[in-house]
């Protein structure tokens, strides 16, 4: 039989260590333990972030509050009551956080005190550290519904979101309710310029490119389109996907002459496979207003796609895989499939595996593509290759099968030369892509379907040598129903663009 004088002891010590003194009736001794959900342990928050949500779970007890300490390198602790299994620090507690923590970590502790008929919850700990490093830039991503659909009531519920991880609320609305699909988009090195792939009066290849505004009301004078290029009497127009703005805004680069598979699987999780089964790479000048094919990127046995720009522009990454073009029922006749089966069950029967492939640019002329070691020819599909600002490293996304919306996606990271790659620490379970990095080369942003069937944004810290950490979700940057993805940093505040619309 459990002596009274022992269960007041195990209180007290539970209080001890985390809270200030609360008086109960009789407790009975702490059991069971929280899980801590945000943060994961030696998680980096930016110099710069608004006060993130911590989360946890335990087990469903609503009598007593939680207790929360919150442990710095300097100073006294900080001690709350909180009701529920989230918590959000106000802004001037946050700041106060910021501040102390200056190299060490940052502890943070939940419990919860037991009562008369039921046991307390002993603490957990998280270790959370702030780096010196800002953000110092906004996201720019797309909010849709699932499963995708191909319908104009579809499109216009797509959603452009504009925000930064500096602003407490979340971010604004800066375009909705087009009736055309958008996609792919990115901004000039300078943040001057924009572009984005929009399917404009029914032409799947248009693209524009538009000097940022407050407003900015898209016009045939803003608009190129892919499918202007040369394409043989046997191949589909160019539609563009995938296309890429130089750092510079001089030119453009896409793949070209494609033919893309793809079917619909009614799973809103992973509701599509999408892949090129052949295609080559072709640039656009946008000072002359004329295409070239880009040589190296020209060869009739693949297919090239997902092409991403070196900073300097002296070179371009792609993904590269054997043509599949006996996938498609009738090649005379490229059409969007539907399928009762589930994306698992798609990548046996369609299989592929893209490789990285660096090709120099010289200006447009190009070269000989050489594959990426790390990146290829390592029995799994790799894709997504993206280069840091620094140009010293390369986060690519490797799965078993497939280029995009893979369950078993993960992010890696290699050297820009290429050797050998490392698996990076923030990948969610689940699937991880969609990355992009910020500007200044110490954040990379991510989209992951570790908590939901809906991909939301993370974010995680990357040092010189490439060693990243825990990632931390981005809750103001997340929808009950809608899915983010497709995130890229623009080096501007959320201020310079309030719409974006087509006149």
């Amino acid at each position: 039989m459990t002596r009274p004088w022992f269960v007041l002891l195990v209180a007290a010590l539970l209080c001890a260590r985390c809270v200030p003194p609360v008086t109960h009736t009789a407790p009975l001794a702490p059991t069971d333990t929280v899980e801590i959900l945000e943060p994961l342990e030696g998680a980096i928050y930016p110099r710069d972030m608004a006060p993130p949500l911590f989360e946890w779970r335990g087990p469903d007890q609503n009598e007593t509050p939680w207790l929360l300490e919150i442990r710095l390198p300097k100073g006294p602790p900080l001690r709350r009551e909180v009701p529920a299994s989230t918590w959000q620090p106000d802004p001037g507690l946050w700041e106060h956080i910021k501040q102390k923590a200056t190299g060490a970590p940052v502890t943070l502790c939940i419990s919860r005190t037991g009562g008369p008929s039921h046991p307390g919850i002993a603490p957990s700990t998280r270790r959370f550290f702030i780096s010196d490093h800002a953000v110092e830039a906004s996201i720019l991503y797309r909010q849709l519904p699932l499963p995708y659909q191909i319908s104009q009531n579809y499109l216009r519920r797509i959603t452009w979101k504009l925000g930064a991880v500096a602003d407490g609320s979340p971010p604004k609305t800066v375009m909705t309710n087009q009736p055309v699909c958008s996609g792919c988009h990115q901004t000039s090195a300078d943040g001057r310029l924009l572009a984005m792939e929009m399917n404009i009066k029914g032409d799947g290849g248009a693209h524009w490119v538009k000097p940022v505004a407050s407003t900015m009301e898209v016009t045939e004078t803003d608009t190129m389109s892919w499918s202007d290029y040369p394409t043989p009497p046997f191949l589909p127009d160019t539609r563009g996907s995938f296309a890429k703005l130089s750092p510079t805004g001089r030119f453009m680069v896409s793949p070209v002459n494609e033919i893309s598979f793809m079917v619909l699987t009614g799973d809103a999780a992973y509701s599509q496979l999408f892949f090129p089964t052949f295609g080559f790479l072709g640039i656009y000048h946008r000072q002359t207003k004329t295409f070239a094919p880009l040589k190296g990127a020209q060869d009739w046995d693949y297919a090239h796609t997902d092409p991403s720009w070196y900073p300097d522009e002296s070179a371009l990454l792609f993904a590269r895989a054997e043509t599949k073009n006996a996938y498609h029922p009738d090649l005379g006749n490229i059409r969007t499939l539907t399928s009762a089966q589930g994306i698992q069950a798609l990548n046996q029967t369609f299989p592929v595996r893209f490789d990285i492939c660096r090709l120099p640019f010289e200006g447009g002329k190009g070269g000989t593509a050489t594959p990426l070691p790390g990146a290829s020819h390592n029995g799994m599909s790799n894709y997504f290759a993206r280069v840091s600002p620094d140009g010293n490293w390369v986060v690519f996304t490797q799965s078993r099968s497939g280029l995009m919306l893979q369950p078993d996606s993960t992010l890696y990271i290699v050297p820009a030369a290429g050797g050998t790659a490392r698996k990076l620490t923030c990948n969610r379970p689940g699937m991880n892509s969609w990355h992009a990095w910020s500007p200044n080369g110490r954040w990379l942003v991510f989209a992951s379907k570790s908590r939901t069937m809906t991909t939301e944004l993370f974010l995680t810290h990357i040092d010189e040598n490439g060693t990243d950490s825990p990632a931390i979700r981005l809750h103001r940057f997340s929808h009950p129903t809608m899915a983010a993805n497709i995130p890229e940093f623009v080096p501007f505040k959320p201020e310079a663009i309030d719409t974006i619309r087509l006149k």
